[in-house]
């Protein structure tokens, strides 16, 4: 692990990507672009602190957080529970989240958002890479992963029903330990913000545990999704903040583009890195976590769809079952 100027920097030597990286750039879009008519994303005020919830239930009047039971030093979650939060009611499926242990490691569930149209073999496989980098710095405990569709309500050309997407991303994953299809964002009847879906995730977590259960939330992307940061009027100032220094992001590299200079040209993030919230060290830390990849491939969904109309074989870009259900469904012709 090393440290450039408060970015936290993990290097995954090794792997190697079988599938390729273009999953940020494509759906830039669906996580942060100003269309006519549509708000900017993070325009939602206030995020809470995010604390393993073994630490945060022993406090006082935080979030509501019940003590575990003497002697218990885990919980388990394996239901369903349904939100009274956010837009609308939806339940978050937590039947592969792992146990949480009340020790020195922060609970984290990864958040990949974008329009999965259709979802590809890298999407499932960085959550793997994101969660092997987070555990080796002894620092995190990813206990689950979530893909999140976005709306219909998005409008944005050639995106197909939800419901085939969030079918497909549920085949894609089927036969991951870690990764579920968060329907949420995807049942919204309009276009949702990334830091409202993160947030909102979190809650629900939260409730579908009792309470005892409240991870950080920590959005997966690419590194050209960083790029984008820059962009005038893309991503708002306090969306920014709440990505890189309440929640946390997990960058995965690609070739061309550098997350660690782009989040120093950026003057809202350096100015609350040197200013802090009163801390010893005068600063907050970045948490932007890069794994260095040594592979470049340059897989994306667009990629996959033009060859489709082409009637080109996809198989290898996408797992069997969504290729089985896109032929089945005559999708993509």
């Amino acid at each position: 692990m090393r440290t450039i100027r408060g970015v936290v920097i993990h290097t995954v030597k090794g792997l190697r990507l079988w599938a390729g990286a273009r999953w940020a750039g494509s759906h830039a879009k669906d996580l942060g672009t100003r269309k006519a008519g549509r708000p900017v994303r993070g325009s939602t005020a206030g995020t809470n602190t995010l604390q393993p919830a073994c630490l945060a239930s022993r406090k006082q009047g935080q979030s509501g957080m019940v003590p575990e039971p003497e002697g218990q030093d885990r919980v388990t979650m394996n239901e369903t529970a349904s939100t009274r939060s956010g837009v609308g009611q939806r339940s978050v499926p937590i039947d592969k989240l792992g146990a949480v242990r009340c020790n020195s490691r922060m609970p984290v569930v990864l958040l990949g958002c974008g329009a999965f149209n259709p979802p590809h073999a890298l999407h499932v496989k960085m959550f793997d890479i994101a969660k092997e980098a987070l555990e080796r710095t002894d620092k995190y405990s990813v206990v689950g992963a979530y893909m999140s569709p976005v709306s219909d309500g998005y409008t944005k050309p050639g995106l197909l029903s939800a419901e085939h997407r969030i079918r497909m991303c549920k085949l894609a994953a089927e036969h991951s330990s870690i990764v579920m299809v968060d329907r949420w964002e995807a049942d919204q009847p309009s276009w949702t913000r990334t830091r409202v879906v993160l947030n909102s995730l979190r809650e629900r977590i939260a409730q579908a545990t009792g309470g005892r259960v409240a991870p950080r939330v920590m959005l997966v992307c690419g590194s050209d999704l960083i790029e984008t940061f820059k962009v005038p009027g893309l991503w708002e100032a306090q969306d920014l903040e709440s990505f890189v220094f309440d929640h946390g992001i997990v960058c995965i590299s690609r070739c061309g583009y550098d997350a660690e200079p782009t989040l120093r040209s950026i003057p809202a993030l350096n100015q609350r890195s040197r200013s802090g919230n009163g801390n010893s060290k005068g600063g907050e830390e970045k948490r932007v976590h890069v794994v260095e990849n040594d592979v470049l491939s340059d897989l994306s969904s667009t990629k996959i769809r033009e060859a489709l109309r082409e009637r080109q074989p996809v198989s290898g870009l996408v797992t069997p079952a969504v290729e089985v259900y896109i032929d089945q469904n005559g999708l993509y012709r």
